[in-house]
């Protein structure tokens, strides 16, 4: 049960608010920073590419979280 499904794609900052929720209801989670990870390779990317992914079995539970937190923050 390792397999890991990208949850949510957007800015740095969201995706930190995002997190907190995620950690209070213990759901592992992995952030991929393509911006950042473009600019030390040399090249540009686009902004607002940040990804979090969860593990797959808790998807449903993180979408709950995703969509309660989008409400809260008006997204």
């Amino acid at each position: 049960m390792n397999e890991y499904t990208k949850l949510f794609t957007g800015s740095a900052l969201i995706i930190k608010g995002l997190t907190v929720f995620l950690e209070e209801n213990d759901i592992q989670y992995i952030i991929k920073d393509r911006l950042n990870s473009a600019l030390i390779a040399g090249f540009g990317e686009l902004p607002n590419t940040t990804e979090v992914h969860v593990k797959t079995f808790k998807l449903d539970v993180a979408n709950e979280i995703l969509e309660n937190y989008r409400i809260t923050i008006n997204l």
